[in-house]
């Protein structure tokens, strides 16, 4: 069974509530491994040293996941700066 997890992605402002995403991991033999809610892997299993956390690790494993997909494309609303005209 995935450990469930959440990451924010964009925080929130005044104008906007911010943006979270929901992810999942498993933890064994030494590694973690990304997955879908049905425990399905996701990318590759990152080995991990001893002290490090797997909560930890699966959150900057999909972190990176994130901004790869949003470098890689359009996702969410352009902002404009507030400008006037005198």
């Amino acid at each position: 069974m995935p450990t469930k997890f959440h990451i924010t992605v964009r925080k929130p402002d005044r104008h906007d509530p911010g943006e979270v995403e929901v992810g999942y991991f498993i933890h064994q033999d030494g590694k973690v491994q990304l997955t879908d809610e049905l425990g399905e892997p996701i990318g590759d299993a990152h080995k991990l040293r001893p002290e490090d956390d797997p909560a930890t690790i699966a959150r900057a494993l999909m972190r990176e996941r994130s901004f790869s997909r949003r470098r890689n494309g359009f996702r969410g609303a352009l902002r404009y700066p507030r400008v006037s005209i005198v």
